[in-house]
């Protein structure tokens, strides 16, 4: 033992990298994984070897630049600010929602492209997590028509949507977007379960 970390064999650490690369969470999630429970020696440099060696990793690379960061208050409690998208995978649609605090996120699959499907997803995610007191969407139709106005007012959580000239303030929801929708292409490709792609990914802090 090292601390909190168990120490792993030589002859182990081949079946603990591909553990730790379940999901192709890329190098900083895999290593941040590695160290919550498992250490030896080079083990940061093992890792980056294994990944720079993975042909989906490295297909599904992010090579877009880093965007300019805008400073925003903390949220206090988990759930007190969430950021909501609409993506497509697939010939389908799906609904994801980030905790601006936590960084959780949940994702779920719509069966319409509707403000009414995007109600209903939210007020299960609500049910489950607490009413947010912002939520802060794009200016997408689903989320800026009457329907979704009176929802939010009923709800009482304030809609806040980005600024086109200011798309930084929505960065960490369509990065997020990004990363899940690279973790769905991966899996597919490798024939994984993606609802196990997406809780590694959840489970990783």
């Amino acid at each position: 033992m090292k601390g909190s970390q168990i120490i792993i064999p030589k002859a182990l650490r081949r079946d603990m990298l591909k553990r730790i690369h379940e999901g192709h969470l890329g190098m900083q999630m895999a290593k941040q994984r590695a160290r919550e429970s498992v250490y030896w020696p080079k083990m940061n440099q093992h890792i980056d070897c294994a990944i720079q060696s993975c042909s989906t990793c490295q297909k599904h690379r992010n090579s877009q630049s880093k965007e300019t960061l805008m400073c925003h208050s903390v949220p206090e409690n988990p759930f007190d600010k969430i950021g909501a998208d609409l993506f497509s995978f697939g010939n389908q649609t799906y609904l994801l929602m980030v905790d601006y605090t936590t960084k959780y996120f949940e994702c779920n699959l719509l069966r319409e492209t509707t403000s009414a499907s995007v109600i209903t997803s939210m007020k299960s995610v609500f049910s489950r997590h607490g009413i947010p007191r912002v939520l802060m969407t794009d200016n997408g139709p689903q989320f800026v028509s009457r329907d979704f106005r009176k929802f939010t007012s009923a709800w009482k959580t304030r809609h806040v949507t980005s600024s086109p000239l200011y798309p930084q303030s929505y960065g960490m929801v369509e990065r997020t977007v990004q990363t899940v929708k690279n973790l769905l292409k991966k899996a597919k490709e490798n024939g994984d379960d993606p609802y196990l792609a997406i809780l590694d990914s959840r489970t990783t802090p």
